[in-house]
């Protein structure tokens, strides 16, 4: 009835009209469809610009990696976890030992993910060099399934975006490049928000069950990375849960699941605790109770994690951060780039709040399943900073830098997501100049802003480099006594034990045989903090009888017999 009703209403066409309409119609799928291609080609050109900024930084970094404090320790340990063929069921420590070798004094996180994961590296690659290839290519799948996972839950689109913004992000080089306790919740943040986003909007039972149970076993495992995970994603996750009870009632019996097959990583941890009654969960308890509450967390650095500024992979001063602008002439372009992503990052967080007043009365069932990810990642981003806050508050942590929200790190992009898939996705001019803008962006992360990065505050503090110090000492001092300023810690000797254990170290701070260790990214870092040196005053009163040994403009070794 339906198809006779339309025929009698409608106007007949003619032969000729009929051919001219149907060629009008294929003309426009043509345009449309060669238009359509078109922009699917620039933006997988995005993508392929991204990954070969990428992997040009990794190249770049790989060789040009320094030694810090708390990699010595982290090396250290692996090695005696692997000399020993013993498994790891502790972190690394909550606190850095005056001692390397010093496993008594100080609580270690609960759990050894961590170290399981390095000592597997270890054993794979058959030293640290290959080890941290393995680790590389580990965190690289985790990136790209992200970036698949957002193709095709949204779009071509937001994944060229999410390439250009993610695969270059300052945070993510720096913790794919090398081991490092922290990088663990960040990288596995991106694994979270894949079954987070799944658990809230998918309408398959099966992927729901998967995805509710998996939950909290990530959230673990990014525990046994950080210890502050405890105080921010995870009381953030209960928060969310509570909030959001219907749902949650639901599925209870999978999220019980996953805090069970939780525990079950934690069962070696609790069996060795019990042998050797409960030592390192009473240290915890000591530290817990003498520490005071020193100050928030900088929960603002979920507006920064978005942008190029990586200032804190400097220091914990300005000094540091007007080093990598000014030294070595000023960096416009890195400045010029910093103001655009800091704009988008603000952008999207204000867009975002917009979009989600908006959803807030429309009910789950009668949307979109992007449009619920997007609103419920949000809530989720949105909770974790009061969340975070009355956690550090409640148990008394220390302040808690950027490192220690690292697990929020994937969550932070939900305003980026939120901002290109509803306010600019139709916007065509205004999406190309974006799409041209974060595009060099990522040319210039990869090729200039990462590059100086290393240049100036890596680079100069390898262990070939510090290899060259310390064995120049050695061979200098021919096995009599010798003292190292200005260093009165065991900072050296620790990484002698580390890092290259057949030296034959003689240190005693009572001889008059004197190497002077000039460390420069250490100088300005410990500039204006009260804890300073006093390298500039050595340097500047260096006896008569100062020979320069060995090293570079940045890290040399002067020998002089004290007075």
């Amino acid at each position: 009835m339906l198809n006779n009703s339309t025929q009698l209403n409608s106007t007949p066409l003619n032969s000729t009209q009929l051919n001219s309409t149907q060629l009008n119609a294929n003309n426009l799928l043509s345009v449309n469809f060669y238009c359509k291609n078109k922009f699917n080609i620039i933006l997988l050109l995005v993508i392929i610009i991204s990954l070969a900024s990428a992997v040009f930084i990794h190249f770049y970094a790989f060789n040009r990696t320094a030694i810090y404090i708390d990699t010595i320790y982290h090396y250290y340990d692996i090695k005696q976890y692997y000399e020993s063929k013993t498994l790891p069921i502790v972190g690394n420590r909550l606190m850095n030992s005056l001692d390397i070798r010093d496993n008594e004094t100080y609580a270690r996180i609960p759990g050894g993910f961590y170290y399981t994961l390095y000592l597997f590296c270890y054993i794979i690659g058959g030293g640290l060099a290959k080890a941290r290839i393995i680790y590389i290519i580990i965190c690289s799948i985790i990136l790209l399934i992200f970036i698949y996972w957002i193709y095709k839950r949204f779009s071509l689109l937001i994944a060229s975006i999410m390439s250009a913004l993610i695969l270059t992000n300052g945070y993510i080089i720096f913790s794919t490049n090398d081991f490092w306790n922290p990088n663990i919740p960040l990288i596995f943040s991106f694994l979270l928000f894949i079954v987070f986003c799944e658990y809230v909007s998918n309408k398959n039972e099966k992927y729901i069950f998967i995805c509710s149970t998996l939950i909290f076993p990530i959230e673990a495992i990014m525990a046994q990375g950080h210890i502050a995970v405890f105080f921010s994603i995870i009381p953030t996750t209960i928060i969310y849960l509570i909030f959001r009870y219907k749902r949650t009632l639901k599925y209870i019996k999978t999220h019980a699941l996953g805090v069970f097959i939780s525990f079950l990583f934690y069962l070696p941890y609790l069996i060795s605790e019990i042998r050797n009654g409960f030592f390192n969960t009473k240290l915890m308890l000591n530290m817990q109770s003498s520490s005071n509450f020193q100050g928030l967390p900088q929960v603002y650095s979920i507006l920064i994690f978005t942008t190029n500024e990586i200032s804190v992979l400097y220091g914990t001063n300005s000094t540091p951060t007007k080093y990598f602008w000014f030294n070595e002439n000023i960096f416009f372009i890195g400045m010029i780039f910093l103001i655009i992503t800091c704009i988008i990052s603000l952008t999207a967080f204000i867009y975002s709040i917009m979009f989600l007043i908006n959803k807030r009365k429309i009910k789950n069932y009668t949307m979109k399943y992007t449009d619920i990810m997007q609103k419920e990642a949000f809530i989720f981003y949105l909770i974790f900073i009061p969340a975070t806050c009355l956690a550090f508050f409640i148990f008394n942590s220390k302040p808690g830098t950027f490192r220690y929200l690292y697990g929020i790190f994937a969550f932070s992009f939900i305003t980026i997501i939120i901002f290109f898939n509803n306010f600019l996705k139709n916007k065509n001019k205004l999406l190309i100049a974006f799409l041209i803008l974060i595009t060099l962006n990522s040319v210039n992360m990869g090729f200039l802003h990462m590059k100086r990065y290393y240049d100036l505050f890596e680079a100069p503090y390898t262990e070939k480099e510090f290899r060259n110090i310390l064995e120049a000492i050695v061979k200098d001092a021919n096995g009599d006594k010798f003292k190292i300023v200005p260093y009165d810690e065991l900072y050296f000797d620790n990484m002698r034990l580390a890092y290259f254990p057949n030296l034959q170290w003689n240190r005693d701070d009572n001889s008059k045989l004197t190497y002077f260790i000039y460390y420069e990214i250490e100088n300005i870092r410990l500039k204006n903090t009260g804890k300073s040196k006093n390298y500039d005053e050595i340097m500047n009163n260096l006896p008569n009888n100062a020979v320069l040994l060995t090293g570079n403009d940045k890290l040399k070794v002067y020998r002089y017999i004290e007075n």
